[in-house]
């Protein structure tokens, strides 16, 4: 019969509330890794642990301390990224934007 306390709900919540409190997820979304002559442009990643029915939220891997050189490029790969969509697959992430990042950035994703 299965009562809404039961083990596999006490597992399935403990599961749920272990991926909230993880590290976010870290993908690279390569500047040559755009495709599309015109926008949207899209780039689809590897993202171990993402599952199809995520809605992760975006989150800034920028390392801290970075020199302002590298800080300014990042805020400007970030704004177009965090402007565009996302959609999750099995253990993938495909991003859309409506321009091309100049530079390479980590981002991550917190589900």
């Amino acid at each position: 019969q299965g009562d809404k306390f039961g083990a596999e709900h006490i597992n399935a919540t403990n599961e749920a509330v272990n991926r909230l409190n993880s590290a976010p997820i870290r993908v690279t979304l390569a500047a040559a890794g755009w495709t599309g002559e015109s926008a949207p442009y899209i780039q689809t990643v590897q993202a171990q642990g993402i599952m199809a029915e995520d809605t992760p939220l975006l989150v800034s891997q920028l390392a801290d301390g970075a020199p302002l050189d590298v800080q300014q490029a990042y805020s400007k790969a970030y704004s177009i990224v965090a402007a565009g969509t996302g959609t999750c697959g099995a253990g993938t992430a495909t991003f859309k934007v409506y321009k091309k990042p100049a530079t390479d950035i980590i981002v991550g994703l917190k589900v």
